[in-house]
This record gives structure tokens, sequence and C-alpha cells, in this order.
């Protein structure tokens, strides 16, 4: 009887867990602080466990995303740093986790934030969760992109491009869209806007505007990549 409510609550812990892993790939499809927040909360109120805190870091990661680019700093630092302490608490546990790694190496880059104090502050541990992603996971497309969108943002444009394309290469040999609790599948649309970008700045312009259309096939309400797809064909 007690090995059977132990399978009962197992399979009820798995169950909300996939609730709240829905609830955050329908949040990143509407492109919603909103929704990003709320399966984050869904996250907080499940037993621990490194799936779980592995989801939390990628929602609140998002959510830092989503509040960034709508200019609320104060609520994106606060996401940022609910993001690191999930994920910090995961590599506790599973030091070999290499999403985690890259993760918490762009969320470090993020609190960077171009200034040179914060630099000497958190610069050893963009590095350090950086050399741990590529030691873990030099494959895994997440990772990929995660370096390549911080190679971005610090101008170093070919670098980046080299990354993302190798990232986006990776994602076409995971074709599952549809993440599950240990199978995640997000980041493969973003990696390609990314890639957009960067072919852009480096005059790459038809491979560009390809990379915004297969990001826009991925995720219609993707902003940037519109926005960039418009660019390109004004021109």
């Amino acid at each position: 009887m007690m090995f059977s409510s132990m399978l009962l609550r197992a399979a009820t812990a798995e169950d909300a867990l996939l609730v709240s892993i829905r609830a955050f790939e329908s949040a990143f499809q509407a492109w919603s602080g909103a929704g990003f927040g709320r399966a984050a909360a869904s996250l907080e109120k499940l037993p621990k466990s490194p799936e779980r805190d592995y989801w939390l870091g990628v929602s609140k990661f998002h959510e830092s995303l989503h509040h960034l680019g709508n200019g609320a700093e104060i609520k994106a630092a606060a996401a940022t740093d609910a993001a690191i302490l999930a994920l910090e608490r995961l590599i506790e546990k599973k030091e070999s986790n290499a999403e985690a790694h890259a993760l918490l190496g762009t969320l470090y880059g993020m609190k960077i934030d171009g200034s040179i104090f914060r630099a000497v502050r958190y610069g050893p541990s963009v590095e350090r969760h950086r050399k741990a992603a590529l030691e873990h996971g030099s494959d895994n497309p997440r990772v990929l992109y995660l370096v390549g969108m911080c190679q971005f943002h610090t101008n170093r444009m070919e670098e980046a491009a080299t990354t993302l394309a190798k990232a986006a290469e990776c994602f076409e040999h995971q074709p599952n869209t549809v993440s599950l609790p240990n199978k995640p599948a997000w980041g493969r649309s973003s990696c390609l806007c990314f890639l957009g970008q960067a072919y852009e700045k480096l005059g790459r312009q038809a491979e560009a505007l390809d990379c915004f259309q297969k990001a826009l096939k991925l995720h219609p309400t993707d902003r940037l990549a519109a926005a960039g797809a418009q660019r390109l064909r004004s021109k």
C-alpha cells in the first residue's frame, strides 16, 4: 500500500511538472511575461528536484528576457536572480548539467550589462560556467545557442555566427519541438533569430533573411525575427 501511494504521488508530481512545462511553452509562443511568471509560480509549488529546478530556471530566464525587452529592469533583475538560484541549486546535485551551466553563464553575463565593475565581480562566473557547459555539452544545441548569444552581445559577430550556425545544425537533428521533463526542446527559433541578426551585421543579407523566415515559421510572434525579415525585404 505504501509503495502504491508513493508511485501515485510520483506520477502526480510528474504530471504536474509536465503541465508546468506546457505552460512555459504556451508563454513562449505568445511571448508573454505574465505567462512565464505563471509557469514559474506553478513550478515553485512542486517538490524540489533537479528537473523542477531546471524548468524553473528556464522559465525565469525567459521572464527576465521579456522584462528586459520591455524596459522593466527591476522585474528583470528579480527574475534573473530567481533563475540563478534555481540553476545553482541544480548543479549542486548534477554538476554535469551542461544546459544549467550555459544558462548560468548567460545570466551572469546579463548581470554585467556592460559595467566594468560588475565584470570584475561576475566575469569569472561567466567564464567558469561557459567552460563547464562546453565541456559537458559541446554538441548540445541549447548550450551552443546560449554561448553564441553571449558572443553576439559582446560584438564577436564572426564567432557568434559560427557558433549559432552549429547550434542550428544540431537543432536539425532534434526534430521534436515539444519538451518533456528530461528532453527539453526550446531554443530553436531564438537561435535562428540570433543567427539571422549576426548574418545581417556581417552583411550576409540573403542568409539573414532565410534565418528570420525559418524562425517565424517556428515562432510566428517573434518580434525580432519579424522586424528583421521586414527590414531586409524593404532593402
